[in-house]
């Protein structure tokens, strides 16, 4: 049984974000139209990885 390992290519494994101050700053449409992922959500939130590296959002 031959084949070829399904092996991925190196990335950057970093995480930026970027916030509005609850809507009191702006972004621009250049910088948002630059995001690779957007998340909507109300002011409160506290955003972190866990071990397994999964976002864990708290109220």
């Amino acid at each position: 049984m031959g084949g070829q390992a399904n092996t991925p290519v190196p990335a950057n494994n970093s995480l930026r974000v970027i916030t509005t101050n609850g809507g009191a700053d702006d972004i621009d449409s250049a910088t948002f139209d630059g995001f690779d992922d957007v998340l909507f959500s109300a002011s409160g939130f506290t955003f972190s990885i866990n071990s397994n590296g999964n976002l864990v959002a708290t109220i």
